[in-house]
């Protein structure tokens, strides 16, 4: 076999590799901001406005998330606890000042 074969060969592979990694990569990270956007849901319950408390700013969800007040921090631990590389500022957030409130028992902010 050539020379240039060989070196060809070992570019595709190489190139090859690295979308494969990138991929998985991804895919990872879209499932565990999936799996957190779901315990972010199952922590959205309350009876009354006092059990309602604002999640955010929280880095990729914003602050427009509100949950139950005794899971507020548990699911905070859990997105900081979570390996991925998140690619914004807590400080691009406007958040609102309006406190949440309990409808139909779950947390949200009034329209």
């Amino acid at each position: 076999m050539k020379k240039w074969h060989v070196m060809v060969i070992g570019a595709s592979v190489v190139a090859l590799a690295c979308v494969l990694f990138c991929l998985y990569r991804q895919s990872k990270g879209t499932y565990l901001v999936e799996g957190l956007r779901e315990a972010v849901e199952r922590a959205n319950y309350c009876s009354i406005d006092a059990d309602c408390a604002p999640l955010g700013p929280v880095c990729p969800f914003g602050c427009g998330l509100v949950v139950n007040r005794s899971e507020r921090q548990r699911i905070l631990d859990e997105i900081k606890a979570a390996p991925i590389t998140w690619d914004c500022y807590s400080m691009m957030y406007k958040c609102r000042s309006d406190s949440p409130v309990c409808v139909d028992r779950k947390c949200r902010y009034a329209k």
